[in-house]
């Protein structure tokens, strides 16, 4: 079972969880990693696209959306369906609301939190779905901003 690290971002806004992802994207690709995003929607993962590409004047993450192109041989790839999933990922970054079917299949899982309290609340039910299927769950990581 893979590792789950929830990070608790003390802002409630969405694009501040959006950017913390990036950075975190970013930092994971620079040591080499596969990463796989799991976004709830498509329009999600076509707004984690595009602020990959901008969210800081120099940073260069290569990336695509998944499944599409099949061939894509990008280290980080964006996706959204519930049932598909890019295996080479060695990290999967979820956005989404659920636990997705595929989570056992990485080293780690990385769940990024806010202070909304829809976001809190459904992210307190998938620690306690990680923590049912067996994964090792690090106390989580509080980010004041």
């Amino acid at each position: 079972m893979p590792r789950v690290d929830f990070y608790l971002l003390r802002p409630s806004c969405q694009q501040s969880r959006e950017l913390f992802v990036c950075r975190l994207v970013e930092k994971a690709w620079q040591q080499g990693h596969k990463i796989y995003l799991h976004a709830h929607t498509q329009t999600q993962a076509m707004a984690l696209d595009k602020l990959l590409w901008s969210f800081r004047d120099n940073s260069f993450i290569p990336h695509d959306l998944y499944p599409h192109p099949p061939e894509s041989l990008a280290p980080v790839r964006i996706g959204w369906q519930p049932e598909t999933f890019w295996t080479p990922a060695e990290i999967l970054m979820n956005l989404s609301d659920t636990v997705p079917a595929f989570f056992s299949q990485v080293a780690r899982v990385i769940e990024v939190l806010n202070e909304d309290a829809q976001v809190k609340a459904l992210g307190r039910e998938r620690y306690r779905t990680y923590k049912a299927a067996g994964s090792t769950l690090p106390a989580p990581v509080e980010i004041l901003r």
